[in-house]
C-alpha cells in the first residue's frame, strides 16, 4: 500500500509540478499562436500514441524507442493541456513488465537485459513516470543495476547503434534517474559519489553525450519523477558539478549550428551530418532543465525555431537512421519507412523539448 501511494503522489507532482499556472505562452522567437502550437503538438502526440501501440501488438521486447520515450513525451504534452488516452499508459507498463519479469531470476544475477544498463534505466523511469501502480518488475530491474555497475559508471552492452545505444553517459543518467526515483524500494544505493566524480572528470564527445552528461549531472539529485524535465525549482548542486554542468553546457552552445538545431557529431569537424530534431530536442531540454537557460536566451529561440521550421505536416520529425538495422523490418505505424524507429524518438523529443519552453493550462 505504501508502494502505491507513493506512486500515485509522484504521477501527480509530476503532471503539477510541471505544469504552470497562467494561460498557455509561447516563445517570442515565434509568431505562432497559442492553440497553434498545441495543434502542432497534438498531431505530434497522436502519431506516437498510436505508434506506440501498434508497436507492442507487433513485437513482444521492450524498445526504448516505442515505450519509454513515448510515455515520456506524452506526459509532458498532457502536462502542457494536451489531453491523452491514458490508456496507452497503462499498455506500456504492462508490456514492459512481462517482458522484464520473465527475466527476473536472470536480473538479479546482473544479467538478462538486452542493451544493459540503460534498457532497465529507460523502463524504471518509464514507470515512475506513468500515472499506474508500480509493475512488479522493479525490485528485479534495481537489482540488475546494482549488479551492473563498472566501478563508477554504467556502460551500453550492446553493439553500437548511434545515437540512442551509443554512449556510456546515456547508460549512466538512466541508471542514476532509475536508482533515485525508486531508492525506497532497496536496501542500498550503489556509490553515488564515485559516479558523481566520474561524471565530473568525464570527457563527453557526441551530443547523447553532451546531453546525457547534463541529465546524469541533475538526476543525481531528483528524488521524485516531476525533477526528471521540471524548469522550476533549483536542486542544490556541489560546486564541482555546477562547474561540470557549466562546461558541459558552454561546449553545447558553442556548437549550436547556424540554423539553430544541433547535429549528433558536434566535436568531429570532418562530419557531414546536418542539424536534426533528436539532437536538437534533447539538447533544447537539456539547456532548459539543467543548464537553467531562460526561453528568452538566443539559443533557447533558435532551438525552437529549428524544430518548429522542420516540423512535418503530419506532426513528426524525419530523421535519417545511422545505425545498423538487426531485427527483420516492420511497419510501426508510424511514418519515414526504415527511418521510422530514430524519427519517433526524435518526434518524442521535439514534443518534450517544445513542452518545456511552455506554461500549461490549469
Amino acid at each position: 500500500m505504501a508502494i502505491r501511494i507513493y506512486r500515485s503522489t509522484i504521477s501527480r507532482l509530476f503532471l503539477l509540478t510541471l505544469a504552470l499556472p497562467q494561460a498557455l505562452l509561447l516563445l517570442s522567437s515565434s509568431n505562432l499562436k497559442a492553440d497553434e502550437l498545441l495543434d502542432r503538438l497534438t498531431r505530434a502526440t497522436k502519431q506516437i500514441a498510436v505508434s506506440s501501440r501498434t508497436y507492442t501488438n507487433e513485437r513482444d521486447c521492450f524498445s526504448c524507442h516505442h515505450q519509454s520515450l513515448p510515455v515520456y513525451a506524452l506526459r509532458m504534452a498532457s502536462s502542457v493541456g494536451i489531453e491523452v488516452d491514458e490508456s496507452v499508459y497503462q499498455l506500456q507498463d504492462e508490456h514492459a513488465d512481462r517482458f522484464f519479469w520473465d527475466r527476473r531470476e536472470e536480473l538479479k544475477k546482473g544479467k538478462g537485459v538486452p542493451g544493459g544498463p540503460f534498457t532497465a534505466g529507460y523502463a524504471l523511469v518509464q514507470y515512475a513516470v506513468s500515472p499506474f501502480e508500480d509493475p512488479k518488475s522493479i525490485e528485479p530491474l534495481l537489482t540488475y543495476l546494482k549488479k551492473s555497475i563498472t566501478e563508477d559508471h554504467w556502460t551500453i552492452r550492446t553493439m553500437r547503434r548511434p545515437p540512442m545505444e551509443g554512449s556510456h553517459f546515456t547508460a549512466t543518467a538512466l541508471a542514476v534517474a532509475g536508482l533515485r526515483l525508486y531508492q525506497g524500494n532497496i536496501e542500498e544505493l550503489p556509490d553515488l559519489k564515485a559516479v558523481k566524480d566520474w561524471l565530473v572528470s568525464a570527457q563527453p564527445q557526441t551530443t547523447e553525450d553532451l546531453a546525457y552528461h547534463l541529465f546524469a549531472l541533475h538526476w543525481l539529485q531528483i528524488q521524485t519523477a516531476n525533477e526528471l524535465f521540471a524548469t522550476k525549482g533549483r536542486l542544490q548542486r556541489s560546486e564541482d558539478v555546477s562547474e561540470a554542468i557549466e562546461r558541459t553546457s558552454q561546449m553545447l552552445l558553442q556548437n549550436q549550428r547556424s540554423d539553430g538545431g544541433w547535429n549528433q557529431t558536434p566535436l568531429d569537424k570532418d562530419s557531414t551530418l546536418e542539424s536534426d530534431a533528436y539532437s536538437t530536442g534533447q539538447v533544447l531540454t537539456a539547456l532548459r532543465v539543467v543548464g537553467r537557460l531562460t526561453n528568452r536566451h538566443t539559443a533557447v529561440e533558435g532551438a525552437k525555431r529549428f524544430l518548429l521550421e522542420n516540423q512535418l505536416e503530419d506532426g513528426t520529425w524525419h530523421v535519417v537512421s545511422r545505425a545498423n538495422a538487426f531485427q527483420e523490418y516492420f511497419e510501426s505505424g508510424f511514418p519515414h519507412a526504415k527511418d521510422q524507429f530514430i524519427s519517433i524518438s526524435a518526434t518524442c523529443w521535439g514534443v518534450i523539448a517544445l513542452s518545456t519552453t511552455m506554461k500549461s493550462r490549469p
